[in-house]
């Protein structure tokens, strides 16, 4: 490459880039003030030039860059040719980025763009004994759901459902406990002689959650002995 001492030192000392405005599009205010601010143009940038080689970007960047650029000669420079200009920068200025892809809209929006539920439940027991011939105890019962939708890794958690209560129960040998705390939510407690009792929470929300969300079974801590076995689908 042949030229003065200050080409050589523009080539060495700034970034080049070549690219063209886009029409209609928007425009960003700089931080600076005063009469060297210049607005920056959203331009689609297609080469650059770096230390005195040129490059092609294998696809178009699209940046937010000052000024409308300066004119290229007639002979052109590094492939390019009008209507392409140049802006010389100072590889240090601060810019934005617009990054373009091609794909369906969930995948473009993150792949979490539909709300997913996070549901959770827990029936845990203490304060057992019996009373009367039945097996008594607290069941603290508890059922929470969260609606979350995510864009570009950021996401927004809103509690749809939050319950949490200390409930006293007495069972028989032979009958089940059904209660519905609230409307949506169905507690199942079964006695499983003779040495278990066993819960199960189910949640009820229009096209968020229907069914079963946990079965919990629970070793009673002094058995009583004489009761007759009940299936309530749990498992030592």
């Amino acid at each position: 490459m042949t030229g003065s001492l200050s080409d050589v030192f523009v080539d060495q000392s700034f970034i080049t880039a070549f690219g063209q405005a886009l029409k209609d599009a928007p425009s960003v205010k700089p931080q600076l003030s005063g009469s060297e601010a210049q607005e920056n143009g959203l331009i689609e940038v297609h080469g650059i030039k770096v230390a005195g080689s040129c490059v092609r970007l294998p696809a178009p960047l699209l940046v937010f860059l000052p000024g409308p650029g300066f004119d290229l000669d007639d002979e052109g420079e590094c492939d390019f040719k009008k209507p392409f200009r140049k802006w010389i920068l100072d590889p240090k200025f601060r810019t934005s980025t617009i990054e373009v892809r091609g794909g369906d809209l969930q995948n473009l929006l993150g792949a979490e763009a539909t709300p997913r539920a996070e549901v959770s439940g827990s029936v845990t027991i203490s304060n057992w004994h019996w009373q009367n011939g039945d097996i008594c105890f607290t069941a603290h019962v508890a059922a929470h759901v969260k609606q979350c939708a995510c864009l570009f890794g950021h996401c927004k958690c809103v509690t749809l459902f939050d319950f949490s209560r200390d409930i006293n129960v007495c069972l028989s040998l032979s009958q089940c406990f059904n209660l519905s705390p609230v409307p949506g939510l169905e507690l199942t407690i079964c006695y499983n002689p003779p040495t278990q009792v066993c819960a199960e929470l189910s949640l009820n929300i229009d096209g968020i959650v229907s069914g079963s969300i946990g079965k919990w079974c629970y070793n009673i801590p002094i058995p009583k002995e004489g009761a007759t076995a009940r299936d309530c689908g749990c498992q030592n």
